[in-house]
């Protein structure tokens, strides 16, 4: 995990390899983020992905008024 604001890349969850998705806490509301996957296995971590699209932290439940 990457926050656009200036910190470096960040481990943001370990996943088991039988899982497609994991859940990233410790960020901060407003802010912009990038991930990248490493593989682990024996042979030891791959090599980053490519960055994804930056996603801006959101409450996951929000009020909405009209």
């Amino acid at each position: 995990m990457h926050d656009k604001a200036g910190r470096g890349w960040v481990d943001a969850a370990t996943v088991p390899g039988d899982r497609n998705s994991g859940r990233v806490e410790n960020v901060e509301e407003g802010h912009e983020y990038e991930f990248r996957i490493v593989a682990v296995n024996k042979a030891g971590p791959s090599e980053p992905s490519d960055p994804s699209k930056p996603v801006i932290a959101k409450p996951r439940f929000r009020k909405y008024f009209i």
